[in-house]
């Protein structure tokens, strides 16, 4: 499974939405994820990747397309 598909799949369980219908331009906000889904995404990412994503950058996830490029960046 690649990187994307990987986090695609992680936002899909936690939101209950399916992949298909995930727009990568959305905003994680729009989507209902709160601070603490967003904890929860974060850590689910890391176990899956094997990668560590710095604390300050978290903040800056908004755009799901976002963090599917730093995910993939770490991952490299």
């Amino acid at each position: 499974m690649s990187v994307s598909d990987t986090v695609l799949e992680i936002i899909s369980a936690e939101t209950k939405t399916p992949v298909k219908d995930i727009d990568l331009k959305a905003d994680i906000r729009d989507m209902g994820i709160d601070s603490l889904a967003t904890v929860e995404i974060v850590v689910e990412i890391e176990d899956q990747l094997g990668i560590e994503i710095p604390e300050d950058s978290v903040t800056e996830l908004i755009i799901i397309e976002d963090i599917i490029k730093l995910c993939q960046k770490l991952h490299s």
